[in-house]
């Protein structure tokens, strides 16, 4: 599963897209199709997506990269990402939020 998110004063878009395994170069064509096609309706709508905002992660085993493009720029992977409150890493494990709350907690 790959989710890809932006985050913005105004925006929160989590776009999730499911693959099987060794089918990476398709997931690649496909992902980015969207992307274009989601930066055109944006544009037509008058509405900008901030590459420097927007990262993707690939969640379970696959350790591979593959390369995605916003507008021609190249989509940071992240290890971890923050959705609606939650930081969910690549693995599908809760560490880096209990982490998280509790030095929220602590600091309250």
């Amino acid at each position: 599963m790959l989710v890809v998110t932006q985050m913005s004063n105004y925006l929160l878009m989590m776009q999730t897209f499911f693959a099987e395994g060794g089918q990476r170069f398709e997931l690649t064509i496909k992902v980015n199709r969207i992307l274009d096609n989601i930066s055109l309706r944006f544009a037509a709508n008058k509405l900008s997506l901030s590459s420097g905002k927007t990262c993707y992660n690939i969640f379970g085993n696959c350790a591979s990269n593959i390369k995605l493009l916003l507008n021609g720029i190249e989509i940071e992977k992240t290890e971890s990402v923050k959705y609606l409150g939650l930081l969910i890493d690549d693995k599908l494990k809760w560490i880096n939020h209990i982490n998280n709350v509790y030095k929220t907690s602590a600091t309250a």
